[in-house]
């Protein structure tokens, strides 16, 4: 969720699904633009995945942040405007409902943000941001948070938590973006979000001078639970006290040896990228640079002895920094992609120490690309094109992050929108 006018009006139409269609990763040897190293072009192709694309009994008519969530059987849950899963490895879907608003919910309001997650405890979660719309400020308000969960493969969600919003001396509950679920051991569920007491807006690039506009001010806001979030603790600020007053946009974190990670980019004092990390479960928090100035949501990953961030710069390239201090320290950025990336990358750790990454970037005048880069500590290997998609009229329409998930055999399913076809797909690969 970026901007509250763009939520206002979000009617999905649905469309059947179907089976694969086809393997797309044919290496055509096109460019993604310059490579970060200054070494010339930056191929697709190479060694190639054997990606097949799957369309979605979803629709996406306009803007939508579609997700996916794979669990440790196979099952695939995805969710646009509507819901629905695989249990036979994305052969066919079958439509689910999305758990309902919690009883304590407040008349008239509604889900945004959803978000499909797999727990390791074997269930499926879902969580929400909880808003409503304000006549009087004209604008989409923040009342609370929702957190649920289903054992039965979202047939039914036994778990269907409320929180209320966050209220501390510098917000008001009128504006939040995106909430992220991070697991650690059993029973513990973290809840995350960006709060601020004003609309959103959108940060400024390098790029675009005339579009800078002070951000709100705001906080990230955690809360814990130890129970598989049907109960939680307060919320408490994730960010320093120098750094209350300003703005900051969270990403997705990790537990890691019992140290909660939380990353974000902060946008006052210092434009940066850092990490937030509690040693006790989210009651106190530190916090850490991690590297340059970005925009959009930061991914950080556990990977094989090392913690990696990724997320997209001011200067719209894919970046990531790692970190063999669980947290305290980061390395220096590696560049993933060219200039002109229009989303937030997503990523996962893979086996051997490999890192998954996906991305959408523009490839020309209402042209945009879906690809896909494997690395490890030796390097970055090929780019692979996943699909090519077109939006001449708005090219923010499609999502303001990519998102996938990993199956069991370290193949991974990412799930994107064309808005052009008015549907929602898979690549599998």
């Amino acid at each position: 969720m970026r901007t509250w006018a763009a939520l206002l009006v979000l009617l999905l139409s649905g469309c059947l699904g179907s089976g694969p269609t086809g393997n797309d990763d044919s290496g055509d040897g096109g460019s993604t633009g310059k490579d970060p190293d200054g070494d010339g072009p930056l191929p697709i192709g190479g060694a190639a995945r054997n990606w097949t694309t799957v369309e979605l009994p979803l629709g996406c008519a306009y803007f939508c942040e579609p997700t996916v969530a794979i669990d440790a059987g196979g099952a695939i849950l995805v969710r646009s405007g509507q819901m629905a899963i695989s249990l036979d490895g994305g052969a066919s879907f079958e439509p689910r409902s999305p758990p309902p608003l919690p009883q304590a919910a407040p008349p008239g309001s509604f889900q945004n943000d959803g978000l499909v997650q797999a727990g390791p405890d074997g269930r499926f979660y879902f969580s929400a941001l909880i808003t409503y719309y304000s006549p009087e400020l004209q604008s989409i308000v923040l009342d609370g948070l929702q957190v649920a969960s289903s054992a039965d493969d979202a047939v039914t969600w036994d778990v269907d938590t409320y929180l209320s919003a966050a209220t501390t001396p510098q917000s008001t509950g009128l504006g939040a973006d995106r909430q992220w679920l991070t697991f650690g051991g059993p029973g513990e569920v973290y809840l995350g979000y960006q709060q601020v007491r004003a609309a959103l807006v959108y940060h400024p690039t390098l790029a675009d001078p005339a579009s800078r506009v002070p951000p709100p001010p705001g906080e990230i806001q955690v809360a814990a639970s130890q129970d598989g979030g049907r109960t939680f603790t307060a919320f408490r600020n994730a960010v320093g006290a120098a750094e209350e007053g300003e703005t900051q946009i969270i990403g997705m974190g990790a537990v890691v040896d019992g140290r909660l990670l939380v990353p974000y980019l902060r946008f006052g004092a210092a434009d940066e990228a850092r990490v937030a990390f509690s040693d006790d479960a989210g009651a106190t928090f530190q916090q850490a640079s991690a590297g340059l100035a970005g925009d959009f949501f930061p991914r950080l990953v556990a990977g094989e002895g090392r913690l990696h961030l990724v997320w997209k710069t001011v200067e719209d390239v894919v970046v990531s920094a790692s970190s063999a201090d669980n947290g305290a320290t980061w390395s220096p950025e590696q560049a993933w992609s060219a200039g002109n990336v229009t989303s937030s990358p997503w990523a996962e750790a893979g086996p051997n120490g490999t890192l998954d990454v996906v991305w959408l970037e523009r490839a020309g005048t209402g042209q945009y690309d879906l690809l896909h880069r494997s690395g490890d500590g030796g390097g970055l290997g090929p780019v692979h094109l996943l699909a090519s998609l077109e939006a001449p009229d708005n090219p923010r329409s499609y999502t303001d992050f990519m998102h996938f998930s990993r199956f069991p055999d370290g193949r991974i399913a990412a799930i994107y929108a064309d808005t052009g076809k008015d549907s929602v797909f898979l690549a599998i690969g």
